[in-house]
């Protein structure tokens, strides 16, 4: 496991990864797309605009619907021809991130990563931000599944926008608005 800080899903990372995975709930909605309107799958969406029909559909075919909740379990959804994986951290949006889920994943990408040595693999801090949990309640799992792959965690870096998004200054003293 190696970490790594700055924002995953920036358009103009230098160097990205062959797979850049991010926290994900089990909601797909009518019209077959996973949701990804926050956080980093927001920032997936942007990067690949057609993910969320293709997740969607790989989560409804290969995930177990509960149906007391409205939502999918499935753990991991990757589509490698684009680069791109929903790591499940929520049952649904809405709600925290769960530690069980968490750990389906990870053992999930695990065996991923060991089918896959060429692939270079990348996943933004799972839980934390959006999923309400601390990291360290997560990294005692992220080390037991990952400790000897090379999995990159990626720790999003504030204040550090996409070179893409226009940049405002404030006017400087004594200069009209």
């Amino acid at each position: 496991m190696v970490f790594k800080t700055g924002n995953l899903f920036d358009p103009d990372l230098p160097n990205p990864p062959d797979v850049r995975l991010f926290a994900a709930n089990g909601v797909v909605k009518r019209n077959g797309e996973l949701v990804m309107d926050a956080g980093a799958a927001k920032a997936a969406k942007l990067l690949v605009p057609e993910a969320p029909a293709a997740l969607g559909r790989r989560v409804r075919e290969e995930g177990r619907y509960l149906e007391d909740q409205g939502t999918y379990v499935y753990g991991l959804a990757i589509e490698t021809r684009m680069g791109l994986g929903a790591f499940q951290t929520k049952y649904h949006y809405r709600g925290r991130a769960d530690l069980n889920l968490i750990a389906l994943a990870a053992q999930q990408l695990a065996l991923f990563a060991s089918r896959h040595p060429d692939l270079r693999i990348a996943v933004n801090f799972p839980g934390v931000g959006l999923g309400q949990l601390h990291r360290g309640q997560v990294m005692g799992i992220l080390e037991e599944f990952w400790a000897l792959l090379p999995i990159e965690v990626w720790k999003l870096t504030p204040g550090r926008p996409s070179s893409r998004l226009p940049v405002y200054h404030l006017p400087a003293k004594g200069e009209a608005r």
